[in-house]
Order: C-alpha cells, then structure tokens, then sequence
C-alpha cells in the first residue's frame, strides 16, 4: 500500500473481472463488493473506487465497485436517497488531523550574521602532529570566519520554504538560528554574532537536525508512539501513512527494527503528531530513494498546507524541491542568503 501497488493491482483485478468476468447461472455480475474495517483507517479502496455503502449488523463497513453503468446509476440512487447513505456520500475515510493554530505573525530575519570563532592551538596536539602542522605554516591563532552576513529573510505563516546551498554554505547555521531564537537556546552555535530574529509569540516548533535535535523513541511500536501523542489511532495512522509507513508491519514495528531510510519518515511522523504550527527539517529526505523521496516530500508539504503548518527544510535535491512545490527558495551561498519567490521559480528547478 506504501508505494501505491495495492490500489494498482485491485484496479487490475477489477479490469480482469469486467473483461473476462464468467458469469454464474447466466446472470451478468454488476458488482463487486468487499467487507474491510482497514477503509476506517485507510481510504485504500476508496482510492480504487469502491464507494461506502453501510454497515453490518457488527459494525464492518460494507463497500462495492460498480461493474455496469446500471449498478453505478442504482448506488447512485441509493446514496441520494437512502437516510442514513446521503449522510456520507459513499465516503467512509476522512482526514482526521485537523488544522493547528497557524503562526500569529512571520518569522523575521534583519541583519543577521553568524561569526565562528576557533582558537588554534598547536600545543595540545602531539608532537608528531604539531610538525606535521608547522610543515603547512599552522600556528597558534585565533580564526574568525563568517559563515552568514547580512542576512535578511521573512517566512509567512504556512508557507513552505527550501534552503539550498553547497555543503558548508551555512544552511544548518540558518536553520540552527531560526530554531534558536524560537527555543530562547543558550547555545552559541543557535544565536546570532549580530542582528535580531522575531517569531511569533505562539510558535510550537518541531525539528530535525540530525545528531542534535530528533525526536526519542522508546521501546514501543511506531503505531503507540504516534497514538500517545495524538491520543486518537485513527489520526495516527492518517499520519503514518503520510509519511510513507501505511503497511501494517510498520504499524507493529519498534524503531530499532526499522532500516536508516523508514527511520527517518518515523522522525517526521512524531514531529506532525505533535501538531506543531512550525517544521524544520535539516538534510530532507537525505536517506531515501529518488521516488519514495517525492511520495513523502509532497505527502509533506500538503499535510502542512492543509493543517496551516510553516514548513522549513533544507535540501539540494531537485526532485524533491519539485515536489514540495515551495513559495519560496532560499539560496545560501557566499556569506549570504538570496530568496526566490515562487512565480520566479522555474527558472531555477523547472515546471512541476
């Protein structure tokens, strides 16, 4: 079901059922109906185009796909006008996460810079090593270097914003700022040397920079870990599928058991459980494939959008960027930062 392969093959299993279909007592087949709980969970029938019908006397739900155009127009009539039927309108599965409280103001950035000062100090390094150094013409000194300058930025409340840049540009410096003027962080590598980041006074952030902040994980399954923060399974399982861990053997699974790559997308669905109004995400997608990669971007980046979620991630990936489809590209490069509206993004990364 993750990959979309199920749905592929129930579509195919009903083109082979209207073709070469044998019918039983000469009686033509008008449909096809199945009895599945999982559509309360999971609108993978719906999506093959089954249409909720009732219920059982035990409470399963009972959904048919119309082989005929006479079975099509008779469901049709009874979703119309049956009581209880026109209710729903054949639909079973409806989102269940909801909005969050959206930013009450932009996140400001106005001439900010970042300095990074290190002390070199030969004296500590063994001896073979401080030859090795002085053989170069290192010595004892003091290394400033700015790694941003100048930097002015505003980010919109819900918008979805790339950062790109070369490795060492300085992208996890602008993320690790942003993050550190919203958690009021001590730490020097989160503050800038110079000028002022506003966030808005009701921010409720969310991120990942790997080896620094990430979500914990117990011993439980990823399907609890979820649950217990949203206190509802029917959204948690909205989420883990959106993430792309909609099999069940995800569902039963413990953290440790999962590969690098589903690791990652458990990360991303217990930071939505927590219905954060802001995401960063440092490094997106860096450990899957290609097309799993755009599945989960774009399940992403629409999650956020419906929610009215601010969603910030740092990439270099083409595909991935088409997918979230941003409003806006942050370039990092050269000290400095150049932003790129969507209407001009074309250019850039093309069409989506």
């Amino acid at each position: 079901r993750g990959d979309g392969l199920g749905v592929l093959a129930v579509k195919m299993a009903l083109e082979w059922i209207k073709e070469r279909r044998v019918p039983e007592m000469k009686r033509r087949k008008h449909v096809v109906e199945t009895i599945a709980q999982m559509a309360r969970y999971n609108p993978f029938f719906e999506k093959a185009g089954f249409v909720y019908m009732w219920d059982t006397a035990s409470g399963r739900p009972v959904l048919m796909y119309p082989l005929t155009d006479e079975a099509r127009n008779l469901i049709k009539r009874f979703l119309e006008s049956d009581p209880y039927a026109s209710k729903t309108s054949g639909k079973l599965y409806h989102s269940r996460y909801g909005r969050v409280e959206p930013l009450n103001g932009p996140i400001v950035l106005k001439n900010v810079g970042k300095v990074y000062t290190s002390i070199l100090d030969l004296s500590k390094l063994p001896h073979e090593l401080q030859e090795v150094l002085r053989a170069f013409g290192v010595e004892k000194r003091v290394v400033e270097r700015y790694v941003l300058r100048n930097v002015n930025l505003k980010i919109s409340p819900g918008e979805v914003v790339v950062v790109m840049g070369a490795s060492g540009a300085g992208k996890t410096t602008l993320l690790r700022m942003i993050i550190g003027a919203t958690l009021n962080s001590v730490d020097e590598r989160y503050g800038p040397s110079e000028g002022e980041i506003t966030m808005p006074s009701n921010v409720k952030i969310e991120c990942l920079l790997p080896g620094e902040h990430e979500p914990s994980f117990k011993d439980e399954s990823l399907l609890e870990h979820v649950a217990s923060k949203t206190g509802d399974p029917y959204t948690a399982v909205e989420i883990l599928n959106a993430v792309g861990l909609s099999d069940a053997v995800f569902y039963r699974a413990r953290f440790v058991e999962l590969s690098t790559g589903q690791k990652e997308r458990a990360k991303l669905a217990s930071m939505l459980a927590s219905k954060p109004n802001l995401i960063i995400v440092d490094e997106f997608a860096a450990h899957l494939d290609p097309l799993t990669a755009q599945r989960v971007a774009r399940k992403l980046a629409n999650v956020c959008r419906s929610a009215g979620i601010t969603l910030v991630v740092a990439t270099n990936r083409p595909e991935i960027i088409k997918a979230l489809t941003p409003t806006k590209i942050v370039f990092v490069g050269y000290g400095t930062t150049h932003t790129i509206e969507a209407e001009k993004m074309e250019a850039y990364i093309g069409s989506p």
